[in-house]
């Protein structure tokens, strides 16, 4: 991990340019600092940390949106069909809007479009916003709609303007779920997905909406339809679709997807990024995951490294919605369940969501929700507002800077995603330079400023190599030597200006070597490790008849031997007892052991994925299936909505479900969880939980 200082003969610029970005940056980002969500739930980011309170005019089950200015002064909030001034009054106009919502079953606030609201900027009137209302799955339309605020109608408090109200964007066709995207300084896109597996993409310039939209079909006809989709700043677009994460290509310029990969393994239905793009959050029943996106392109290894960081909870717990907050934090809605008819939300908060597994500090409670009896009560944040990004007077900023290092050498612009003009003529982000000069590079840069930056290059024989990065047994010494030919100095990171250290501790270990104006600098990392063995299982137990492959992992490269007579890191056994692996490695051997009981297991269950309950007399009942030898002890068949209600229970074996709750009342299509507890009345009695979860069709 080499790394070349320079020197700076305009240290002074590089400051002064960094504070305009850091400026510009920072005056456009209150845009989302007011959450209105949920049935009358209102987080005020404005305020460090920020504050709960219950005083919203929202009542939205799932889709909403909310719009403050550059300040942070709310403008209005939105779940598409009803439109709330800064004062919790309805606009004017807003009456008989259509998409989400307004009401759902049995007269409960409505707005269950999942994701089908967004608020977008019109570049060419500040005062314009585009609201886009999509309908919710169970109201069978499939239509998308807009809508037209303009702030300067009702005196500043804003309304709709009436010529452009309940206009089809996407007749037919549209799925409840819809993203937004970044553009260009003067250009946003909309973009709606089709039940067809297609994404519609809408450009919003300083002319308006473009009704005409840019179509990309992905390449996987089997998938059954498109979900909830992320894109990122530098247009890399996840798209659930139930059997896998898609990861495709969004290009700014053309509204184009390209580039499809389906991710298998990994299939959250809602899901967030962290700040950085690393960490993707996703959700099931019981369980609240962390997949690493940096080991892209392994995606198994993506799939590995799924970490559950759900706080241990008693009953149903659904993680139903996820944003990053203006504050670098994402917050979680989390609904509990308390008995059969009721269930608490809070919203949780994740404090490092960049850090990878417990890092990412999991914090539960951060605000009551409140208790909701009839199930219901909000159960998404809403939908990112994305500000435009708005052009600038053009700033001339000179940077000089002296390089050493041997040729040859790549000479870069640091702002990404822009446009370039070098010296000698070429457009890429970087040159490759073989000799002493003055090179130059036009940047365009996505914060619409233009930066001009110089290189003064010059050549020397200067460097240093402290090696790759070590792990030592605990109690070993190794020398790192930074002697070079010539070298005038020596700086370590402990201060000491010797040319070599000895190194016995966990830390990074760098050395900065100069000779006059040239530096060279190198870093190791050093991990000091006491060696270990583990077999990945606990103590555990194996079925009758059944084997299992027991497999063990050491700290440091290791050949294994087992107590069986058995070598490698894996064996497979079919007898109860004690199982003991050594490990020999550098630093010596280690053990680990683990013991395996025996245990009949005809009463494991067997769980139908789907059922019908059409009355046609095929597969009308779910019901898990037992082996016909298990009598179990005791028996509890639970079954939950996705809402968290218990909607069926028994406690007699061979009794299934039909399919309707609550004196008779047809159940919704979708999908349902399910929880056994039995009690086996073999061998050693003991009780098991088995969960699994099944699609209702009609």
């Amino acid at each position: 991990m080499k790394q070349f200082s320079s020197v700076l003969f305009s240290g002074f610029l590089l400051c002064y340019l960094f504070s305009i970005t850091l400026s510009f940056n920072a005056a456009a980002q209150r845009e989302n600092n007011h959450w209105h969500f949920g049935e009358n739930h209102h987080i005020d980011f404005n305020a460090v940390p920020p504050v709960y309170a219950a005083n919203s005019s929202m009542l939205s089950n799932e889709a909403c949106a909310t719009v403050s200015d550059a300040q942070g002064n709310l403008l209005f909030y939105t779940m598409g069909s009803r439109i709330w001034d800064r004062n919790g009054n309805e606009m004017p106009n807003a009456t008989g809007l259509l998409g989400n919502g307004p009401l759902g079953l049995g007269g409960l606030p409505g707005g269950s479009s999942l994701d089908g609201v967004q608020v977008l900027p019109h570049p060419g009137n500040p005062d314009q916003y585009y609201v886009f209302s999509g309908a919710a799955n169970e109201t069978g339309t499939d239509i998308l709609y807009y809508h037209l605020v303009d702030m300067s109608l009702n005196n500043g408090l804003g309304d709709v303007v009436s010529t452009e109200k309940n206009v089809v964007l996407l007749p037919g066709v549209a799925s409840e779920y819809t993203t937004t995207a970044y553009g260009s300084c003067t250009t946003v896109w909309f973009i709606a997905i089709t039940k067809t597996n297609t994404y519609h993409a809408y450009k919003i310039d300083q002319n308006g909406l473009d009704m005409t939209p840019v179509i990309s079909t992905q390449p996987f006809p089997a998938l059954p339809g498109l979900f909830y989709t992320k894109i990122t700043a530098d247009g890399i677009a996840y798209t659930n679709t139930g059997i896998g994460l898609l990861r495709s290509v969004f290009d700014v310029n053309t509204g184009m997807f390209s580039n499809y990969e389906l991710m298998n393994d990994i299939s959250p239905q809602i899901f967030e990024l962290s700040p950085d793009n690393q960490k993707l959050y996703g959700s099931g029943v019981n369980q609240f995951t962390q997949w690493d996106l940096s080991l892209y392109p392994n995606i198994p290894a993506i799939a590995a490294s799924a970490v559950n960081l759900a706080p241990v909870a008693t009953g149903l717990v659904i993680y139903y919605s996820f944003r990053l907050g203006p504050d670098g934090k994402i917050y979680v809605i989390r609904l509990q369940t308390i008995n059969t008819l009721a269930m608490t939300a809070h919203a949780d908060v994740i404090n490092q969501p960049n850090a990878a597994g417990a890092a990412a500090a999991y914090s539960p409670l951060v605000f009551n929700l409140q208790q909701n009896p009839n199930g219901g009560g909000g159960t998404s944040f809403g939908a990112r507002f994305v500000a435009l990004r708005l052009d600038t007077v053009a700033r001339k900023l000179l940077l000089d800077t002296i390089i050493c290092k041997q040729v040859p050498l790549s000479l870069s612009s640091p702002y990404q995603n822009a446009r370039y003009y070098w010296s000698d003529g070429s457009q890429g982000q970087s040159i490759s330079v073989d000799r002493s000069g003055t090179y130059y590079v036009y940047t365009y840069a996505a914060d619409c400023k233009l930066y001009v930056d110089s290189f003064s290059v010059a050549y020397d024989t200067l460097s240093v190599n402290l090696g790759n990065d070590t792990v030592l047994c605990a109690g070993a010494v190794h020398l790192l030597d930074a002697t070079q030919p010539g070298a005038t100095a020596y700086l370590w990171q402990d201060g000491s200006v010797h040319p070599q250290m000895r190194a016995d501790k966990t830390g990074k270990y760098f050395v900065t070597v100069s000779n006059g104006a040239c530096h060279a600098s190198d870093t190791l990392n050093i991990e000091v490790k006491v060696p270990a063995v583990d077999i990945l299982q606990a103590d555990t137990f194996i079925c009758e008849q059944d084997q299992l492959i027991l497999k063990a992992r050491s700290n440091f490269e290791s050949e294994y031997s087992w107590s069986t007579g058995g070598t490698g890191n894996t064996i497979t056994i079919d007898q109860p007892g004690v199982y003991v692996v050594t490990a020999q490695n550098k630093c010596g051997t280690q053990t680990d052991s683990v013991q395996v009981e025996q245990v009949n297991c005809a009463c494991v269950p067997t769980f139908p994925n789907a059922f019908t309950p059409n009355g046609d007399g095929k597969n009308d009942v779910f019901l898990p299936l037992l082996q016909s030898s298990c009598i179990p002890k005791s028996y509890e068949l639970l079954i939950y909505n996705r809402y968290g209600q218990i909607v069926f229970s028994t406690n007699q074996n061979g009794v299934g479900w039909d399919g309707t709750y609550l004196n008779g009342r047809t159940a919704e299509i979708g999908v349902y969880y399910v929880v056994l507890k039995i009690t086996n009345a073999f061998g050693n009695v003991d009780t098991r939980i088995h969960k699994s979860q099944f699609t209702l069709l009609r």
